[in-house]
């Protein structure tokens, strides 16, 4: 097995504020020293934070939703709601339990994000109304306030 040198990069992972950076080499190329890496789908940084993960993973979500906005505003509820847990959810849920949202303003972007899903789906106009706040905690494949991931 080969690697490709230019596409390998060393993450030093620790609380410290001045950590040991050793240089490291493969194939006569001195690997790059990165604060953050992509791994198998999930964004890991160096102090093990996870609010750039969640940025990513939030406006992935909101993106997804616009199209499916544009693309499927007169499909029926049941079909809505089905394509956007398979689309999105999927991804919501992909290593939730390593990225839980444990910070406020993170567990706000999620639950505005649950909310435009409920309007999507349900056809509702107003931001507050009760069967939008009612809908935005019952999606399968969302998080809850608390961070367990919910079955469905």
């Amino acid at each position: 097995m080969s690697f490709n040198p230019s596409k390998c990069t060393i993450i030093t992972i620790s609380r410290s504020n001045s950590p040991l950076h050793k240089f490291y080499m493969l194939c006569v190329v001195v690997l790059q020293h990165v604060s953050e890496a992509r791994y198998l789908g999930v964004l890991l940084s160096n102090d093990l934070q996870w609010s750039k993960h969640f940025q990513h993973i939030t406006a992935k979500a909101n993106s997804t939703l616009g199209l499916l906005r544009r693309n499927l505003h007169h499909c029926p509820e049941k079909l809505r709601e089905l394509v956007y847990i398979s689309l999105v959810g999927s991804r919501w849920e992909y290593c939730a339990a390593v990225w839980d949202p444990h910070k406020i303003t993170d567990q706000l972007a999620l639950e505005s994000v649950q909310r435009r899903v409920a309007r999507f789906t349900k056809r509702e106009t107003t931001p507050t109304s009760p069967v939008c706040l009612r809908c935005s905690r019952t999606y399968s494949g969302s998080l809850s306030r608390n961070g367990d991931v919910r079955s469905g």
